[in-house]
């Protein structure tokens, strides 16, 4: 799990050029390239096969992105880190049909509609492969 930190747009510049420019406007491919240097450093985890980004809990969470942040999101896929989710920090992550708004992700358990119960205990399951040292349960 990541925090959810906004996607670069633009990049200031240490003085303006003759033409006046003080910003560069970023593409969303050098937003994404930009994102992924900032959060996961130049030698991200080997075994990294998708994000799990965490909003602010006073940010709601929205299933649809705007066009740019879809295109970032894309290239990070592309570049080999998918985001698979988006969860409030601070509040349960149980997700999926009768829970959320969000569209399952893959951690979800693969049922056609789970319960909350199994809901909740693919949560615990994921604490404890994310963090075994801890022995965490969800609170």
């Amino acid at each position: 799990m990541h925090p959810a930190v906004p996607y670069e747009r633009h990049l200031p510049l240490p003085a303006a050029t003759p033409d006046g420019q003080e910003v560069l406007e970023l593409t969303p491919d050098q937003s994404a390239i930009q994102w992924r240097q900032q959060e996961l450093g130049l030698h991200p985890p080997r075994r990294l096969t998708g994000l799990l980004l965490l909003q602010p809990a006073d940010q709601p969470i929205t299933p649809d992105l705007d066009p740019f942040d879809a295109a970032v999101e894309e290239q990070l896929a592309r570049q080999g880190t998918p985001v698979l989710g988006r969860y409030p920090r601070n509040r349960s992550i149980v997700h999926g049909p009768g829970h959320s708004e969000q569209a399952p992700t893959v951690l979800d358990p693969p049922v056609e509609r789970p319960t909350h119960a199994q809901m909740v205990a693919a949560v615990d399951a994921l604490a404890h492969r994310l963090w075994p040292e801890t022995g965490c349960q969800r609170s």
